[in-house]
């Protein structure tokens, strides 16, 4: 796969460039939401990696060395973000002139200024990469257990104030301490989904039946992530529809029209109804086949929600279609999978 790869990914780099020459602004904001579903999934694995190894057990042991090559995309997901900071005075409102915006927006001018934005993206690329470090993501199969549990906290807070950055802050009138919760609910959801779309991780019972115990235990994990990220999704929409607030009611308004609001429902459909009614029955949990086709619909959905997350900010009256968004994303997912599928080729079986 890799000729096929590599050609999808430099048309969509060429196309891409040819975009941002055309529509810098336009070009900005498709590159956001697809940079934002490609950091999502090395972020959700590092996190199953420390969790693996503070709990231990044998569903993490055949998805530890596909999770390490996911999480070994993190310096090409994060260089994602070059072009957007230097383009963030045409991404966040909050950056030019303020009059036209709400009273509050002025009173947080304390952490939505630009050195501190730049600061806080350093520092949250400098500690997700000691994590990734103390990992092993790139030396071996070593098992660094002592840094997960303090990891998992740092990851926790910086996962959360990154969202806040690169998404709340795209309507800065509006807030929600929920939004950390979905972010981090999309990154494992995403995790946890990846392995099974690989053959090698999970093939049918038939042909290794040890496996399949090991595959069950990670659906149900998966199963709960997914319940974890609709409940703390609707309950984000429950407390907001509530408090009836306008400047927090306009954050939904924009999401649930034109257009948007068929997006919200797909997104849905395919992040949490379609995988809480398919893994219900235990059959479908020992077949590699129809696991393989919900992850790659549960990826599609987080997709989806990226976008709707992002680009109702800039068109809240209608769903414009173009070809920005899809090449930037299947731009994103080449590059991301051409690394994978090198870091898997290159690195020996682990022993744990």
């Amino acid at each position: 796969m890799t000729r096929p790869l590599l050609v999808v990914a430099v048309a969509g780099l060429l196309l891409t460039s040819l975009g941002a020459l055309l529509d810098t602004a336009a070009f900005l904001r498709a590159w956001l939401a697809a940079a934002l579903t490609g950091i999502a999934l090395p972020l959700g694995a590092m996190a199953v990696l420390m969790t693996h190894n503070l709990t231990g057990g044998q569903w993490g042991e055949p998805v530890r060395r596909p999770l390490k090559a996911v999480a070994g995309t993190l310096p090409l997901m994060l260089m994602l973000f070059l072009p957007l900071l230097f383009g963030v005075r045409v991404l966040f409102p909050w950056t030019g002139d303020l009059s036209g915006l709400p009273e509050v927006v002025r009173h947080k001018t304390f952490y939505l200024n630009l050195p501190f934005l730049f600061a806080r993206f350093a520092l949250y690329a400098l500690i997700w990469l000691a994590l990734a470090a103390r990992l092993s993501v790139w030396r071996g199969d070593r098992r660094s257990t002592p840094a997960s549990a303090g990891g998992l906290v740092l990851w926790a807070l910086t996962t959360t104030f990154f969202a806040f950055d690169w998404i709340m802050s795209l309507e800065p009138a509006w807030y929600s301490d929920i939004l950390g919760l979905i972010f981090m609910g999309s990154a494992l959801s995403m995790a946890l989904a990846l392995p099974f779309l690989l053959p090698d991780v999970y093939p049918d019972a038939d042909q290794r039946p040890a496996l399949e115990g090991a595959r069950r235990d990670l659906a149900h994990l998966w199963l709960a992530t997914i319940l974890f990220w609709a409940f703390v999704a609707f309950s984000q929409y429950l407390i907001i529809w509530s408090a009836d607030l306008p400047h927090e009611i306009r954050w939904y308004a924009h999401r649930g029209q034109g257009g948007w609001q068929w997006l919200a429902l797909a997104m849905m459909t395919l992040c949490g109804a379609l995988p809480f009614v398919a893994m219900l029955p235990a059959r479908w949990k020992r077949r590699a086949r129809p696991l393989a086709v919900l992850a790659a619909l549960v990826l599609l959905g987080h997709a989806l929600e990226f976008a709707w997350l992002v680009l109702p900010a800039y068109y809240p009256h209608h769903w414009p279609l173009g070809w920005r968004s899809p090449v930037a994303l299947l731009t994103v997912a080449a590059l991301g999978l051409l690394l994978v599928q090198q870091h898997r080729l290159r690195r020996p079986e682990e022993s744990p």
